[in-house]
C-alpha cells in the first residue's frame, strides 16, 4: 500500500503545516529549566539527549553557549520585555535565552530560529507564552551586545578596583 503523502503536500492548504520542535533545541531547554532549578548541566543533559548525533551536538552547543553567554543574551533580551526576566516562568525565560542564543551566535537562519523557539516552547509546556516568544526574537538585534559574561558582582568589583577602561 503506498504511503500517504504528509499534511499540506502537492498544494493542499487546508491547514497550518507546524514544524517541530528540534530533539536537540528541547533536550538543551529541558536541561536548562533543571539547571535554572540547582542542578548541574552535565548532570542532567546526557540523559535528555536524543539518538542523533547532530542533534546531541547541538543540544550540547545550545546549553552550554547559553550559560556561557547569559550576560550577552539578557542584556539583548531586556530591553524587549515589559517585565524583569527574573519574573518570567522558568520555561518561558529559558526559551527566550536558548532563542536569543541561536539567533546572535549560531548559524540558523533568524526565520528558522523563531520558528523553533516557538515550538521548543509548546514541547516544554509553555506555549501560552509562545506568541511572547516570537515576538522578542525577532525583535533582537543582529549582533550581541558589547557586554562582558561575567557575574555582576565581580563586574561591580573590578570597575571600583581598576575603573572604566573606556575612560
Amino acid at each position: 500500500e503506498p504511503e500517504a503523502p504528509p499534511k499540506n503536500a502537492g498544494g493542499d492548504r487546508s491547514g497550518p503545516s507546524r514544524a517541530s520542535a528540534n530533539p536537540g533545541r528541547v533536550a538543551a531547554a529541558r536541561a536548562l529549566i533543571e539547571v535554572e532549578e540547582g542542578k548541574h548541566l552535565e548532570d542532567v543533559l546526557p540523559g535528555m539527549l536524543p539518538n542523533d548525533a547532530r542533534d546531541r551536538g547541538l543540544a550540547w552547543f545550545l546549553a552550554f553557549g547559553v550559560l556561557r553567554c547569559r550576560g550577552q543574551i539578557d542584556a539583548a533580551l531586556r530591553p524587549l520585555l515589559k517585565q524583569p526576566l527574573a519574573d518570567l516562568d522558568v520555561g518561558v525565560r529559558t526559551t527566550l535565552r536558548l532563542g536569543a542564543y541561536e539567533a546572535l551566535f549560531g548559524r540558523a537562519k533568524a526565520h528558522a530560529t523563531v520558528s523553533q523557539a516557538v515550538e521548543v516552547a509548546r514541547s516544554v509546556g509553555v506555549g501560552r507564552a509562545s506568541g511572547l516568544v516570537n515576538a522578542v526574537l525577532r525583535k533582537l538585534p543582529e549582533a550581541p551586545p558589547a557586554h562582558k559574561n561575567h557575574p555582576s558582582w565581580l563586574s561591580t568589583r573590578w570597575l571600583q578596583r581598576y575603573g572604566d577602561a573606556g575612560e
